[in-house]
């Protein structure tokens, strides 16, 4: 979740960002599929999280990670598509209803 739905899918969104000039259309194109894939990924972590049902610590840790890994860029990543990384983490875990769990539990 934190590797491929944070850290890596900041740097697709900065990459696609870059492309958007349209001076390379393949390879937007490409990574564009690249991204679709990532999606995948991310909505099997999520499955797996779900299916785990992972105690509110785990939730908490995933969340406080998410802010950390969204930097792991640094400046190579632009600070808007940074920042939306961890917000679009807690939406995921929240429509997932694992923050709802978490709540619950607290």
């Amino acid at each position: 979740m934190i590797l491929e739905g944070i850290v890596l899918y900041a740097g697709l969104h900065a990459l696609l960002e870059d492309l958007e000039d349209g001076a390379l259309p393949g390879v937007r194109a490409a990574v564009g599929r690249v991204e679709l894939d990532e999606r995948g990924h991310i909505g099997f972590g999520l499955r797996c999280l779900i299916d785990a049902q992972p105690s509110p610590h785990v939730i908490d840790d995933v969340l406080a990670s998410a802010e950390e890994a969204a930097g792991a860029w640094g400046d190579a990543v632009p600070s808007e598509i940074r920042e939306a990384m961890a917000p679009m983490c807690r939406h995921r875990l929240s429509v997932a209803k694992l923050l709802a769990t978490r709540a619950a539990a607290a």
